[in-house]
C-alpha cells in the first residue's frame, strides 16, 4: 500500500518533470518558428538560425528595407509587462544599426538607443537612386514604429557627405534633422545645415494618415559653386534674402 509522503513525493517529480520539459521546449524554441509568428505576412527571411532567446538571421526583407547579418537576445524581464524586448544588430547595405527592439500588444514597434550609419541608398523607396548619394547617421533615444511608418521619434538624424549625382555632380555638405516627439498626430523634423556649400531650414513633418511634408528654404553661401547656384533656380523663384524654396510631399 502506498502511503501518501509517497504518493505526494511522486506527484512532485511528475510536476517537476513536466515543468522541466516546459522550460527545456520554451529555451530550445527555434528561431525560424519564433521569426513567423513575430513578423509580419509581408517580410521575408533567409538563413535562419538559433533560438527563440538567441538567434541569427541571414536576410530579413520588407517592402521597404532589407536587413543583412541580423543577431537578436530576448531580453527577459520584458515579459513582466506583457511585451517581447530584444537586443538588436543588423546591416544595411554597408552600413550597420543596433538598438533594443521592444514588441508591444496592438502591433506597435518601439525603439530604444537606435545608433548607427547606412547609405543613402537605403531610403531608395523615397529618394530616387542614382540622384543623391551620402551617409545617413542615426541617434535616436527613441522611434515609434505602427504599421511600418513612423509615429515618434526623439534624436537626431545626421545627413552626412550628401553629394548630387544627376543631373549635375555637386557636394551638397552636410545636415543634420532633430526630432522631438510627436504633437497634434505629427511628427516634425527641425532641418539645418551642419557645414557644406548650403545654408538650410525647414521642417519635415511625418502625418498620422501616412503623409510626409518637406517645407523649407535653402541659400547658397559664397563658396557654392556657379553651376550649383544655376540649379537652385529650378526650385523656384529667389527670395530677396537669396534663398530658394524647398518643397516635397508624399505618402506611404
Amino acid at each position: 500500500m502506498i502511503n501518501i509522503n509517497e504518493a505526494s513525493g511522486r506527484r512532485s517529480l511528475l510536476l517537476l518533470g513536466i515543468g522541466a520539459f516546459i522550460l527545456f521546449a520554451i529555451l530550445s524554441f527555434p528561431a525560424r518558428l519564433a521569426v513567423k509568428l513575430v513578423l509580419p505576412d509581408n517580410a521575408l527571411t533567409r538563413d535562419v538560425s538559433g533560438t527563440i532567446w538567441s538567434g541569427k538571421l541571414g536576410i530579413l526583407q520588407f517592402p521597404q528595407l532589407t536587413l543583412n547579418d541580423c543577431e537578436w537576445r530576448v531580453r527577459p524581464l520584458a515579459f513582466l509587462t506583457a511585451r517581447v524586448s530584444l537586443k538588436v544588430k543588423a546591416r544595411v547595405y554597408d552600413g550597420a544599426l543596433q538598438s533594443v527592439v521592444t514588441l508591444s500588444p496592438g502591433g506597435k514597434v518601439r525603439l530604444k538607443d537606435l545608433a548607427g550609419v547606412v547609405p543613402v541608398a537605403a531610403l531608395a523607396h523615397i529618394i530616387p537612386p542614382n540622384f543623391v548619394d551620402g551617409r545617413i547617421g542615426l541617434d535616436l533615444a527613441k522611434l515609434t514604429v505602427a504599421e511600418q511608418w513612423v509615429i515618434d521619434a526623439h534624436g537626431t538624424v545626421d545627413l552626412v557627405g550628401l553629394q548630387l549625382t544627376s543631373p549635375i555632380q555637386e557636394e551638397l555638405g552636410s545636415y543634420e534633422i532633430v526630432f522631438d516627439g510627436t504633437r497634434d498626430n505629427t511628427l516634425q523634423g527641425t532641418i539645418s545645415e551642419v557645414d557644406g556649400p548650403l545654408v538650410a531650414s525647414g521642417v519635415l513633418s511625418l502625418n498620422a494618415d501616412r503623409s510626409w511634408l518637406l517645407d523649407g528654404s535653402v541659400r547658397p553661401e559664397p563658396t557654392a559653386s556657379r553651376q550649383l547656384v544655376q540649379a537652385l533656380s529650378m526650385l523656384g523663384a529667389r527670395s530677396p534674402d537669396g534663398s530658394y524654396p524647398l518643397s516635397a510631399r508624399g505618402s506611404n
